[in-house]
């Protein structure tokens, strides 16, 4: 009788082994397949050449002011600002509330269109909110943040600017980048009048790495990341033939 009570738990056990080995197999629902995560502000160890990396973004439509949270000390952050209108330019400042942000060296102001990059090598962590401010009256459209990691030294390379109208060819000019096979981040952002629904984002004539768009597609802003000199612009396209567009294009490399 002891025999058969050892042999019944026995069987019994290893049976729920057996469950349990199938239950921890069985694959995830496939709603939660192909999620990323990532902590935003956490260093990358890049080894002997590490790689600009992308930890944190994000847009504010219809403000002139966005927030990002966590930001890293070192990290470098770009702001891009989007507007209807044809404010002056040599006013236009962006601030975190601390620090003022380095503007790149020319806005470019189209036909009822304004697109702008901030840029600042972050002094202070922590949250924080970038806010731009324009003398004279336009519609604001968007302000972009995008914060990038990179063990190393960040420096400004190149930056160039574009607009016009009555088109679907958005493009912020061509540049040619000078950090050869060390990490390069380049990033082009655009505002659209009378415009929206872009797309098409490229970089020197290959798609960008990631894009974010306003919901009204008046605003965008993509980036690539590359380890080779790397000339041309950025370009996307819009859906409406009476568009009018500033665009921007502005890279760093690292050191």
């Amino acid at each position: 009788m002891k025999l058969i009570k050892i042999l019944t738990a026995f069987i019994a056990l290893i049976s729920l082994q057996i469950a349990a080995a199938q239950w921890l197999n069985v694959p995830p629902p496939a709603e939660a397949k192909n999620l990323m995560v990532f902590t935003a502000g956490v260093p990358v160890v890049g080894g002997s050449n590490p790689s600009f990396t992308a930890v944190n973004g994000k847009f504010n439509g219809g403000s002139n002011n966005v927030e990002l949270t966590g930001v890293t000390a070192g990290n470098l952050v770009a702001v891009f600002y989007g507007a209807s209108g044809n404010p002056p330019t040599n006013a236009m400042t962006c601030s975190d509330g601390t620090s003022t942000l380095t503007k790149a060296t020319t806005a470019t102001v189209g036909i009822y269109s304004v697109g702008q990059w901030f840029y600042i090598l972050a002094a202070n962590s922590g949250d924080r909110t970038y806010t731009i401010s324009v003398e004279g009256a336009n519609a604001v459209q968007a302000t972009m943040a995008l914060e990038f990691d990179y063990t190393g030294t960040i420096v400004l390379d190149k930056q160039n600017n574009d607009h016009g109208a009555d088109t679907t060819a958005v493009t912020t000019g061509s540049i040619t980048t000078t950090g050869g096979a060390n990490s390069q981040l380049i990033l082009a952002g655009s505002s659209v009048y009378a415009g929206g629904n872009q797309g098409s984002y490229l970089i020197a004539g290959t798609a960008a790495d990631s894009a974010v768009e306003t919901l009204a597609g008046d605003v965008a802003v993509w980036y690539r990341i590359v380890t080779a000199n790397t000339t041309g612009a950025g370009t996307a396209t819009d859906s409406s033939t009476g568009a009018s567009f500033s665009g921007q294009i502005i890279s760093f490399k690292g050191q």
